[in-house]
Order: structure tokens, then C-alpha cells, then sequence
């Protein structure tokens, strides 16, 4: 069995939402964020997050715009029957998620498919987005323990390398690391592979 994460901002689909930066005490808006920036920020003690723009589910349909290769991979490895597709994502439950879920079933994705999932880590409390993100591919390790290949598709380098730690504690599946930059997608490494594996 094969499970593959794919992010979805700016890996699946290039998207404009961004996530507000307020000041606690006088809720006026220090900067906001991109899906890039976002990834790498670090709140001050005196900042915290507004995800108004991120949570919009109307604004994810209307604006989104598919990235071509990274769709054309999530649709071939769905044509395999052994395969999982796991939407990983920073953002948190959305306004609607069934207008959030019509925006790939416009792109043909079985949102309701038992081989298809969506896991919303920005719904986590704790932890960095990588260490959010990391969490949920050990969860569903320990969930499908017949897994024995695994591929991580992000545009952020951080999220990609969690795969390291992780692999430490599975020896026995096989990880893939992929950046997707640009809308394409590159190998960024491979974890736990053995002499006699041939890759497929």
C-alpha cells in the first residue's frame, strides 16, 4: 500500500488567501501573509493569527487555479487501487467544507472516495505546521500498518523533511520527498531504500 500526502496551497493549487496578523491588544492588522511566508512565521507575544481569508471556503472556489502537474500526479496515483491520498493542508475547517470539497470535485477528485482524505492541521492546537503535519503522517502510519511506500508532495522544504524523523521510527517503508516549486515538481529525496527495492 502506498500513501501520498499532497499539500494543497500553492502544490495543488495556487491560491490568494492570506493569513492576517493582528495585534492583540488593538486588533489592528500588522502584516499579512502568504501561504509561503505563513509557513515559516513566527508570532511575536504580542501578535496572533486571523484566518478570515484561509477559513473562506467561497473565496477558496472562486479564486483557486489548479496546478496542472501536481493534479495529473494526485489523478495517477489515484488510478491505482493500492493507493491513499491524503489532502494534508495548514489550513483549519473551512466556512463550508462542502464548497471548499467542490472546488477538486470540479477537477475531478472522488472527494467521498474512502482513498481519498483531507486533514486540516491548522485545527491542531499545538506545534509548528511541520511538526502538525508530522503528526498526522505518524498517525496514519500507525493507522495503515501495511503501508510500505511513502511520498510527501509540498511546496514548503520544511514540511518535506519531516519525512526524516519519521523514517527513523519506520524502517520498513520506503519515503519519497517531493518540493513542488513553480508548479513542478521535483525530487527533493528518498529515505529507507534498499538495494533490492525497485522503484515503480
Amino acid at each position: 500500500m502506498r500513501i501520498s500526502f499532497f499539500d494543497i496551497d500553492e502544490t495543488v493549487f495556487n491560491t490568494f488567501a492570506q493569513v492576517i496578523v493582528r495585534d492583540k491588544s488593538t486588533n489592528k492588522i500588522i502584516r499579512k501573509l502568504d501561504n509561503d511566508e505563513f509557513n515559516s512565521y513566527k508570532l511575536k507575544d504580542n501578535e496572533e493569527y486571523d484566518y478570515s481569508e484561509f477559513k473562506d471556503a467561497k473565496l477558496f472556489k472562486a479564486t483557486s487555479k489548479v496546478i496542472n502537474g501536481t493534479m495529473r500526479e494526485v489523478k495517477r496515483q489515484f488510478s491505482d487501487k493500492n493507493t491513499m491520498i491524503v489532502f494534508l493542508t495548514a489550513r483549519q475547517d473551512m466556512t463550508s467544507n462542502a464548497t471548499f470539497k467542490d472546488t477538486f470535485r470540479a477537477h475531478g477528485i472522488k472527494v467521498n472516495d474512502k482513498r481519498i482524505r483531507f486533514e486540516l492541521v491548522g485545527n491542531l492546537k499545538k506545534g509548528t505546521i511541520p511538526q502538525r503535519k508530522e503528526y498526522v503522517i505518524r498517525k496514519f502510519l500507525n493507522k495503515f500498518k501495511q503501508a510500505k511506500d511513502v511520498r510527501i508532495y509540498d511546496d514548503h522544504k520544511e514540511n518535506v523533511n519531516v519525512l526524516d524523523k519519521v523514517a527513523k521510527d519506520f524502517p520498513n517503508i520506503n519515503f519519497q520527498k517531493f518540493l513542488v516549486k513553480n508548479g513542478v515538481i521535483k525530487s527533493a529525496g528518498q529515505l529507507n531504500f534498499k538495494e533490492w527495492y525497485e522503484f515503480v
